[in-house]
């Protein structure tokens, strides 16, 4: 488990920036079906060579997803060689209300919306 550089909730998506020790520094992102147990998983979008990129890229994001809203997100999932997951692109869609609320509280305990 990676600990997270930092998460953003922005436009009922979540954004991530960790390192890990297989992929390095990457941002997810987290649309519907990842929380209240659904079936959708991180999305990792970008990697970096080291934190600086990782948290300029984080902001990169963190500003489209700004831009576009609440609407369905196309992203380039970026696979992983060593794994033999090549790199997909797909729609990312906003959570409901319920998953979004429960996304904002496992980043922000005592955040109340």
């Amino acid at each position: 488990m990676t600990t997270p550089l930092v998460q953003t909730a922005v436009c009922r998506f979540v954004v991530s920036t960790t390192y890990s020790q297989d992929a390095g520094w990457e941002t997810a992102i987290m649309g519907a079906g990842t929380f209240l147990g659904g079936v959708g998983t991180p999305a990792p979008v970008s990697r970096y060579a080291n934190v600086s990129e990782a948290k300029a890229g984080h902001k990169e994001w963190v500003d489209k997803i700004t831009t576009l809203g609440p609407q369905a997100l196309p992203v380039v999932r970026l696979g992983h060689e060593a794994y033999g997951v090549k790199d997909e692109m797909q729609f990312l869609y906003p959570m409901g209300n319920d998953e979004y609320k429960e996304a904002v509280r496992s980043i922000a305990p005592g955040f109340g919306i």
